[in-house]
């Protein structure tokens, strides 16, 4: 039929023909046409649809001839990978782990899209070992993997991703690592064999560890992955290095390292770093485009902490290193090695904090630093840093400004600043380890310190004033800044004594951290009752003596 040869479509009149238009009938049939193709495509989905599953492995109550539902778990994650079930899993699906022991455990495997093996909510699955060999696209959440779970073992990595092949696409994330809870007896022998934690291998690329917590180990992470992240994580208690980067294009960003172990007086020659960089495998040669940002790394936490260390802070010492950004780290070490690079070359060093709680016994200032061992320092960029010196004269094209002496009210902020990002993106107390990122750095929100003059014992209060309402959730911080060692007394305004925090000593939710030179009072009194609205008053000595008294604000 040819509409526009005007002649009239079988059973309409002419009169019809010209209210619907010259096109009517093509229009109609392009309509149907539509229609169809709608039509095919979703039948198309439908048939291509497939709902991700989530299926349940229970060490107590589980069995592997269960089809691994929630009501029919399977029984471990070891036997869910050595039974094949595990094959079961397709893309996109979810394995929900029980409490109990489940093994030391090997996976390996390519997905299209992400497999993801978690704890349960309100469970806490336990492994002995992980080794993830090769593949892509799983994330493992939330486990707690420790040695002392089954018969121990010694010298290796805890947890092992990408050293069997090729690898992408891998997140560790929320995981609790650590060879035991208790290391008192430990001698130093016993640190210095120990297990590290976390190696990200060789034959990976982009490949995630986010908000673990390594405690008690050799080394603690390594990174050894093309192009990958390393973020939130916080690794405590170690006596070799805290973090190692040594592949192109890693992101390292808002971590926690502290607490180093064993000096060489005590038989370890590893010279310890909070964090070091090297070639992988080779030691020396060119590593570029790495990003370290705002991580805290503190040398110890504990005054009376057993084999002290003394722990270089970032010791990126054998490069070439190119197009480095480092900015916004806060390090307390008691080292000359604060933040160092050798034979850098368009690196940028912005914003950094470096300082030593230690100096004046140990004689040792932090510095920032370009060096050399190469001659090859050139054209970076040095910006805004606090330390307490710089020496950049390894680089004659070097671009330098603002950079100052380091005060101690200067680096608390820093400190307080640093924590405060950290705590916010991460929580201040890890979930699943349930231990603090960094005892006495507790807060989300900032605000600046207030310096309380007078007397002789210097001391800063954060916040001035603090409402009564955000007692419930914060803490009033004391710093001491003539002295690391310090005992508070907290008064009313008629005089009585409210609170007696001696140097180490903790009431309730108020410590004082001995070896931080903090106190935090959360508005609770010796005998537990929560204090009022209105002006309370401090009373300080530290350990030289020296006394301080001020006031406090409650509104």
């Amino acid at each position: 039929m040819d509409i526009k040869s005007g002649t009239v479509p079988e059973g309409l009149s002419l009169g019809d023909r010209r209210k619907r238009g010259p096109y009517y009938g093509v229009k109609k049939m392009k309509k149907c046409f539509n229609y169809l193709t709608l039509l095919l495509v979703l039948l198309g989905l439908v048939v291509g649809y497939s709902e991700a599953a989530t299926y349940y492995a229970d060490p107590v109550n589980g069995n592997n001839s269960n089809p691994g539902s929630a009501a029919l778990p399977w029984k471990t994650l070891a036997e869910v990978v050595s039974t094949g079930k595990i094959t079961t899993l397709a893309s996109g699906d979810t394995l929900l782990l029980r409490s109990g022991y489940h093994g030391s455990v090997s996976l390996s495997g390519n997905n299209a899209q992400i497999i993801t093996i978690a704890a349960e909510s309100g469970q806490k699955p336990e492994l002995s070992k992980l080794i993830f060999t090769s593949g892509s696209k799983w994330t493992i959440k939330g486990l707690t993997i420790s040695p002392s779970f089954a018969t121990p073992y010694t010298g290796g990595y805890i947890v092992t991703l990408a050293e069997g092949g090729a690898s992408s696409e891998i997140v560790l994330e929320d995981c609790f690592i650590y060879n035991v809870l208790d290391t008192s007896a430990w001698t130093a022998a016993d640190w210095m064999g120990t297990n590290s934690g976390i190696f990200m291998g060789r034959y990976g690329t982009n490949i995630t560890l986010r908000n673990n917590f390594v405690y008690n180990t050799r080394f603690g992470i390594a990174l050894c992955s093309f192009n990958s992240l390393c973020e939130g994580n916080v690794v405590s208690d170690f006596s070799a290095d805290g973090l190692r980067a040594t592949r192109d294009g890693e992101t390292v960003q808002y971590n926690v390292i502290k607490n180093c172990y064993v000096d060489a007086a005590a038989g370890d020659a590893n010279h310890d770093d909070g964090m070091q960089c090297f070639l992988f495998n080779v030691g020396t040669g060119l590593v570029k485009d790495i990003t370290v940002r705002g991580n805290v790394i503190v040398n110890r936490t504990d005054a009376n902490q057993k084999f002290p260390a003394t722990m270089q802070g970032i010791g990126f010492f054998d490069g070439p290193l190119q197009n480095f950004l480092v900015e916004k780290n806060v390090v307390l070490n008691d080292s000359y090695h604060g933040i160092s690079l050798y034979d850098a070359q368009n690196c940028k060093i912005l914003g950094n904090a470096v300082y030593s709680y230690w100096w004046q016994t140990s004689g040792m200032k932090p510095w920032i630093l370009l060096g050399q061992k190469t001659n090859q320092a050139s054209g970076n960029t040095v910006r805004d840093n606090l330390a307490m010196s710089f020496s950049f004269t390894a680089d004659p094209l070097v671009t330098a400004s603002d950079n100052n002496i380091v005060t101690p009210v200067a680096f608390e902020n820093a400190l307080v600043a640093a924590m405060t990002e950290i705590n916010a993106r991460f929580g201040p107390v890890h979930a699943l380890s349930g231990r603090a990122r960094l005892d006495g750095y507790l807060q989300t929100s900032s605000s600046a310190l207030t310096t309380i003059t007078g007397g002789t014992a210097a001391m800063l209060i954060y916040p001035s004033p603090i409402s009564k309402a955000a007692l419930g959730s914060k803490t009033v911080k004391f710093m001491c800044t003539s002295s690391k060692v310090f005992d508070l007394i907290i008064y009313d305004a008629t005089g009585n004594v409210l609170l007696s925090l001696p140097s180490g000593a903790s009431s309730g939710n108020s410590k004082n951290y001995q070896s931080l030179g903090i106190a935090e009072w959360d508005g609770t009194t010796n005998s537990g009752i929560k204090c009022s609205r209105g002006i309370y008053y401090y009373s300080v000595r530290d350990s030289n003596g020296r006394t301080k008294t001020g006031k406090i604000a409650v509104e």
